[in-house]
């Protein structure tokens, strides 16, 4: 049934659309408003004798009934008439700003970007529009993450930025502090290359991160549950008090990440994940805490302790490959 209403309600703006349509329309409205002009005139007149009222004061009462009637149906009027006008005048607001993206001038392409944000704010219809504007934006201006960067190559490759543009940051920013609000499609930032970007208690709830590269990024307080980080590379990340209830953390680097106070479950807490070698983390887990200056030992996000010895001897090395070992 709401598939069916959604339709109908698709075809009617369609139709409704035509220059037809609109005469048509401002016809009847305005044959509507005659039609209460003589409704109201009508019922002031005739009022009193509809009520049976006879003495000056009573009358008065019932004329001022319909003068309060009227009034309450011209200020119903005036806000759906409001309503609809503030409802154009944001889809002229995101007009502009898709052309403000598309310009070349980096100082227009931020304004576009925080203007999308204004909208997505002050409009719900406009909420899933927004966000997949910007995630497309960010597809074309961000470069993709090379899981083999620094290996030998035959061809030639640009270098990779070492921090986002600024309208790559400026629209990460604006997607990590969007409304929450149900939306029609996850949001999807894998494979790109957002090394040591800003995504301090940003909201990536069940956002597809894969293979992204968040090499030395700010994610302390992100909420990253429920989200896809299969493959993404975190080494040095700051994830102090990070949300990662429900994750995906299948091969996910994270040497040398501060994951203190970071969350998985309820219960559970992230610490000590590939930490380097030169300073052996401490490890606390159900009580248990040890500092080895010849082991060294860390926890993985599912709760799996490995050891290994000073010459690379693995006391209870890959019992679970959840995190990968990735180089430093």
């Amino acid at each position: 049934m709401s598939d069916r209403l959604r339709r109908l309600h698709r075809w009617g703006q369609y139709e409704l659309a035509r220059p037809r349509a609109r005469v048509i329309g401002v016809v009847l409205a305005g044959w509507g408003l005659a039609a209460l002009a003589v409704a109201y005139t009508v019922a002031l007149w005739r009022m009193p004798s509809w009520m049976g009222v006879s003495e000056p004061k009573d009358r008065h009462n019932a004329r001022l009934l319909v003068v309060s009637a009227g009034g309450a149906v011209v200020v119903a009027i005036s806000l759906l008439y409001t309503a609809r006008s503030y409802r154009g005048q944001v889809t002229d607001r995101f007009t502009k700003a898709l052309e403000r993206l598309g310009s070349t001038d980096m100082d227009a392409r931020l304004g576009g970007i925080h203007a999308l944000a204004h909208v997505a704010a002050d409009s719900r219809a406009h909420h899933d529009d927004v966000v997949e504007v910007l995630e497309a934006f960010l597809r074309r201006r961000a470069p993709a993450a090379r899981p083999d960067e620094g290996s030998p190559s035959l061809a030639p490759r640009p270098p990779l930025p070492e921090r986002p543009a600024a309208d790559v940051q400026a629209t990460l920013t604006a997607l990590g502090t969007r409304p929450r609000r149900p939306e029609r499609r996850v949001l999807d930032l894998s494979g790109l290359h957002l090394r040591r970007a800003r995504l301090a208690s940003a909201d990536l709830h069940a956002a597809s991160l894969r293979g992204a590269d968040l090499v030395q990024a700010d994610l302390r307080g992100v909420d990253l549950g429920h989200a896809d980080l299969q493959n993404a590379d975190m080494r040095d990340a700051q994830m102090r008090g990070a949300r990662l209830p429900g994750a995906t953390l299948k091969d996910v680097c994270l040497r040398g990440a501060d994951c203190s106070r970071a969350r998985t479950w309820r219960s559970d807490r992230l610490v000590g994940v590939q930490q380097p070698r030169a300073r052996p983390p401490m490890v606390s887990r159900g009580g248990y805490r040890s500092r080895s200056p010849s082991f060294h030992r860390s926890v993985s996000p599912l709760g799996v302790v490995h050891e290994q010895g000073p010459a690379g001897v693995d006391g209870q090395a890959h019992r679970h490959a959840a995190v990968r070992r990735c180089g430093a």
